[in-house]
């Protein structure tokens, strides 16, 4: 029997996801600013006297930006496939652990799918065509997936 293969996903997935995050908590933070004014709210609170108003606001963003930023590396570094002969295991997952067991039976071709960008950061699709199933199986954002395919 042989070793399993564990291949996990691009560092570029990773940024990619941290601009798509940025740009969203942007949004929210501007929509949320025009819904209500958070000057007078905070005012009612007792350590109001103590912080200022501008200070509160950037530990309060710097939190939610440094609990955010951990949350997505941490989902890109438990994300992974294991290859073995009979079957793919998909695993990922944060706080809860998830598992997709797809079997193989015979994989009767290996290819790769780049994008544009994908080309550029050197990652791409595995695509595994399986002689039993009718899809093929997909593992996405491969990094450096020259090296799967032989």
């Amino acid at each position: 029997m042989t070793d399993p293969l564990t291949i996990k996903k691009s560092p570029a997935v990773l940024i990619r996801n941290l601009i798509i995050l940025e740009f969203c908590a942007t949004l929210a933070y501007f929509a949320a600013a025009v819904l209500a004014n958070y000057t007078q709210i905070y005012q009612g609170f007792n350590f109001s006297q103590t912080i200022s108003y501008e200070v509160a606001k950037f530990i309060f963003i710097m939190g939610i930006e440094f609990a955010l930023i951990g949350f997505l590396f941490l989902r890109w570094f438990f994300e992974m496939y294991t290859v073995y002969p009979a079957m793919i295991v998909h695993e990922w997952g944060v706080l809860w652990k998830r598992k997709r067991i797809t079997p193989i039976h015979r994989p009767v071709s290996v290819s790769a799918h780049y994008s544009p960008i994908a080309r550029i950061f050197k990652y791409a699709a595995l695509i595994i065509r399986d002689g039993v199933l009718k899809n093929p199986i997909i593992l996405t954002h491969v990094q450096t997936p020259e090296t799967y395919i032989k």
